[in-house]
């Protein structure tokens, strides 16, 4: 009787009364089963898609339970397989995304320089896990595969703070009249008294205001004080009084301020009498005086 296949591997199945049966067996049993077993399949997708070769009774690439796509395609490309019931531990070593499928269907694309456990469920490639009670892994996964990189064990209130190359275990810094509080799972931020600004800046040479100061005093002896005013489009709504110990005029070191009677912005913040003072205001583009006083005037209100 002439020989026969097995319907998933392809293996020889000699016939009753060949008498070659142990070449047949050797050749298109034993050695194909070593290689189903263990094999691996090297196919080069820089061409274009690839479609397993498929032999019975003879070496082929379908058979095999490891294949490596290789190449610098560039853009995506499939690796076909036949549809038949069968278990494929697949990497994708090409410069480009590689879906392993079954003809017609959709597959299982697998990410440059990743490595997959797939199978052929009788219509399409499938993954052959999408379960696991418990997994450990030996080290903290990569930013780059959807991990955080992190390794340590949390405290209460840490959390994972981007340092721009992946992230960092890190808890909240209270500033002034804030105080935080770290619990297990929660992260308390509330008001402590009274929000207070810093303390008044006295200035004797030019100064960049910080992001903190709300008050400056003007001590600058020789020449008018240069202000490095806060970006107004970053504090919108903010207030800064600036006040006059010298005769010495302030000035902005851009043209972001508008005056009080409107009109264009420009330098000027105070004349360079002793006393003087004003409050600016950002609008989101430039800072407006919206009060001054010269020296000894009475404000009512």
């Amino acid at each position: 009787m002439p020989a026969t296949f097995t319907p998933l591997l392809r293996l020889t199945k000699p016939g009753l009364g060949d008498t070659g049966w142990g070449t047949a067996a050797n050749n298109g049993t034993f050695e194909l089963t070593d290689t189903a077993i263990a094999g691996t399949a090297t196919v080069d997708v820089t061409s274009g898609n690839v479609t397993l070769t498929v032999a019975n009774g003879a070496t082929d690439e379908a058979r095999r339970m490891f294949v490596v796509a290789t190449g610098t395609p560039g853009t995506a490309r499939d690796v076909i397989v036949p549809n038949t019931s069968k278990l494929y531990i697949v990497k994708n070593e090409a410069n480009a995304a590689v879906t392993f499928k079954v003809s017609g269907q959709t597959g299982v694309v697998v990410p440059v320089n990743r490595a997959m456990v797939l199978r052929v469920d009788g219509t399409d490639v499938v993954s052959a896990m999408d379960y696991t009670s418990s997994l450990t892994l030996g080290a903290a996964l990569g930013v780059s595969s959807g991990g955080t990189g992190v390794t340590g064990t949390p405290t209460d209130g840490q959390l994972l703070i981007g340092n721009g190359t992946g992230f960092a275990l890190a808890t909240l810094t209270a500033g002034p009249g804030v105080v935080v509080t770290n619990g297990a799972g929660s992260v308390t931020v509330s008001r402590s008294g009274e929000i207070y600004g810093s303390a008044p800046v006295t200035a004797v040479a030019d100064y960049t205001v910080a992001a903190n100061v709300s008050y400056i005093i003007n001590n600058k002896t020789g020449s008018s004080l240069v202000l490095t005013l806060p970006t107004p489009a970053s504090f919108t709504g903010r207030e800064l009084t600036v006040q006059n110990y010298q005769n010495q005029a302030v000035v902005s070191a851009s043209s972001n301020v508008v005056p009080r009677a409107g009109g264009a912005a420009g330098t000027s913040i105070l004349d360079g009498v002793a006393g003087n003072w004003t409050t600016l205001v950002s609008n989101g583009t430039s800072w407006v005086i919206m009060q001054a006083a010269t020296y000894n005037n009475l404000l009512l209100e």
